[in-house]
């Protein structure tokens, strides 16, 4: 009762588990492996797996939305510290490759607009879906993120390249500045 739920019992620190009497030491280590497990367990066995299909000539679009968001919330949600990716896609939007470009601190990562174009160019991608965490579980975009997300739509419109969104994610959430408008 404690931690209020069993995810709440996943998400302490092992010496959070220790100060519960009579858990002993080998249990929280065998709780946090559990936890571990099941977030590699939902991770996609590789950025192949994120299913994006083109639904008919001339029309691109997600083949489900959902797919997109719980993919992401899997492999961010649960990260401790603000950490940002991209997923780049060929013009089909097939994914090319899934990258970690800043892992940060509890609430910030440095990303630099030139070098995620820069990336992008080195995998020739034509489209890219920003993703970073709040590990906080507030999905609110701050006005960094807002600043930020316009200068890569304003850079990579300058290379021919699309940013079809940007998505912050927690364990539970997920903010899409396509779904709001804001791109």
């Amino acid at each position: 009762k404690k931690f209020g739920s069993f995810r709440g019992v996943l998400d302490a620190s092992v010496e959070e588990l220790k100060r519960i009497p009579g858990i002993g030491e080998a249990a929280p280590l065998a709780i946090r492996f559990i936890k571990e497990a099941a977030n590699l367990y939902l991770q996609p066995k590789s950025s192949s797996d994120l299913t994006l299909k083109r639904s008919e000539p001339e029309t691109i679009s997600l083949e489900d939305p959902q797919i997109l968001y719980d993919y992401c919330k899997a492999a961010l949600g649960t990260q401790p510290n603000e950490t940002f990716k991209v997923i780049h896609l060929n013009s089909r939007f097939q994914v090319i490759d899934l990258q970690t470009l800043s892992e940060g601190t509890i609430d910030r990562a440095a990303v630099y607009p030139r070098r995620v174009m820069e990336e992008a160019l080195k995998r020739k991608a034509s489209i890219i879906v920003i993703v970073h965490n709040h590990p906080d579980g507030n999905t609110t975009p701050s006005d960094h993120d807002k600043t930020l997300t316009r200068a890569l739509v304003l850079a990579a419109k300058t290379l021919n390249i699309t940013v079809f969104d940007h998505l912050i994610v927690s364990k539970d959430e997920v903010f899409s500045f396509r779904a709001q408008g804001l791109l």
